[in-house]
């Protein structure tokens, strides 16, 4: 099955490729997706509100994912997150603003976690302790716009 990069004409063999022309497609694209969501033809995934807390719906992802992906390791789902990590990219590029490619991305990373015996508990207790790390660290701007702590 073709993506819909591929249909509209943005890959061609592994290249992404933004022509003007293929952008305005892929946004009429998208607009015609917004549009069904909207009238019901298709689900609506930004209208769910979730009862479940992060570590249910992990859990629940995870379950699933061992069951889909048997041979997936922590790396390989590392590297799929790579492919996630480039759409994001694009839609920044062109200012589209699609939350569930983060998910897919966030989802990638629990995967390759739990796969290497990392629990959202152990991520969130990690994050709550490095924030506290970060926040009295100094920093410095890189060259290309990131930032690196002074060490």
């Amino acid at each position: 099955m073709k993506s819909i990069e591929q249909i509209i004409g943005f890959e061609k063999d592994g290249i992404i490729h933004n022509s003007e022309t293929n952008h305005a497609s892929y946004l009429l694209l998208l607009k015609n997706i917004e549009y069904a969501m909207a009238n019901g033809f298709v689900p609506n995934y930004g209208k769910v509100k979730s009862t479940k807390t992060i570590q249910q719906l992990e859990a629940e992802r995870f379950e699933w994912s061992l069951k889909t992906f048997p041979e997936s390791t922590a790396f390989s789902s590392l590297q799929k997150l790579k492919e996630e990590i480039k759409e994001i990219e694009h839609d920044i590029e062109f200012n589209i603003k699609r939350p569930e490619e983060y998910a897919d991305a966030l989802m990638l990373l629990f995967d390759s976690a739990n796969r290497q015996g990392i629990t959202p508990d152990n991520i969130f207790e990690a994050f709550e302790t490095k924030l506290a790390v970060n926040l009295k660290r100094d920093w410095k701007k890189n060259s290309d716009n990131t930032y690196s702590h002074v060490k």
